[in-house]
């Protein structure tokens, strides 16, 4: 009978040990790697964050909110200014805010990083197509012809890269058919 207490006393202090162990690994889970723990936001990774903020930032852009979507472009450029992604966003956001210099910068930035980025080389020309049409109803015809022909170096730079895309080929076709329409 001795024995009998004793090996019931093993296991059932076995048995709690399990138990409180059980328990305390839930709470670590629960408070610490859970996505949602009140002290996950000093463990998890900068990544976790950048990848947070763009995904933010890209409700914006795509609702077309683009004076809401910059400064969190901005602030994703600054966390990781060698991504390309990041910095062609903030150039077309840049662009549909009016100002088109650093939309310019950005995305020639993005190109720097990534040479393959076709869209961020659509962007650019799409926004030196805009400028020639400004300059060219304004009768600045050396200034159009300038825009034009950066606009075309750039589409050609995208067809390149991603050939037979309908959208860039439609982008090409205008901005060669605008050019000659330009008079001498």
């Amino acid at each position: 009978m001795k024995k009998r207490g004793k090996v019931r006393s093993v296991v059932m202090t076995t048995l709690s040990s399990v138990v409180v162990l059980v328990v305390a690994l839930l709470l670590v889970w629960v408070f610490f790697l859970h996505k949602g723990g009140p002290f996950n936001y000093f463990l998890r990774p900068k990544s976790f964050e950048f990848n947070h903020k763009m995904e933010q930032a890209d409700l914006y852009y795509f609702a077309s909110e683009f004076a809401t979507a910059t400064p969190m472009f901005e602030e994703l450029v600054e966390m990781r200014p060698d991504n390309a992604i990041a910095h062609g966003k903030l150039g077309v956001s840049y662009a549909k805010t009016g100002k088109v210099e650093k939309a310019l910068e950005h995305l020639e930035k993005a190109v720097e990083l990534d040479p393959q980025f076709h869209e961020a080389f659509a962007n650019k020309a799409a926004i030196h197509q805009s400028l020639a049409r400004q300059k060219k109803e304004l009768m600045d015809f050396p200034g159009a012809r300038e825009q034009y022909l950066m606009a075309e170096m750039s589409i050609e730079k995208a067809l390149e890269i991603k050939p037979k895309t309908s959208r860039y080929l439609e982008m090409q076709g205008e901005i060669v058919s605008e050019q000659r329409e330009m008079p001498e």
